[in-house]
């Protein structure tokens, strides 16, 4: 399993923005061998961002939880196949007036639809399949408000 966490160098210690989820992945990693990469938070995109939580933890969590609700063979593709198929889905009218189903592209959703994808995926994910996300918490408090929040 890979995890992505972000922190804050201060005072020549290092800080996490969400030190519980840290203290999961080390929990359930208890014993092992880790390798930390440490590497300067570029300018990125938000949409950049969005793309690589969700190719990263929350695909993750989601092939582990449809594995535990039954399903055979989940790998990230098969994962990301269910999600858009249940999350990503609109309806365009045919000339004759008949509605039919689409699946829209991640490339090709905006900003907010692609935010608004992101978060059904999470609720699903943690609701339905029973799976918490690693960083899912402030990822949403960022990502609804615009700021960054520490837990108190």
């Amino acid at each position: 399993m890979e995890a992505i966490f972000k922190g804050r160098s201060q005072n020549g210690r290092l800080v996490f923005y969400n030190s519980e989820d840290v203290q999961k992945v080390l929990d359930e990693n208890d014993g092992e061998d880790i390798i930390i990469e440490m590497k300067p938070e570029s300018k990125t995109s938000q949409k950049m961002k969005m793309y690589a939580f969700y190719h990263g933890p929350l695909l993750h969590c989601a092939m582990i939880g449809y594995t535990f609700a039954g399903w055979d063979g989940i790998d990230k593709v098969k994962a990301d196949y269910l999600l858009r198929a249940e999350f990503a889905k609109d309806f365009i009218k045919r000339p004759d007036g008949e509605y039919v189903p689409i699946m829209i592209d991640k490339r090709k959703m905006t900003k907010n639809r692609l935010l608004k994808y992101i978060q059904d995926c999470l609720l699903f994910i943690e609701i339905e399949l029973k799976q918490s996300v690693p960083d899912s918490e402030s990822y949403k408090a960022s990502k609804g408000t615009g700021h960054n929040f520490k837990k108190v």
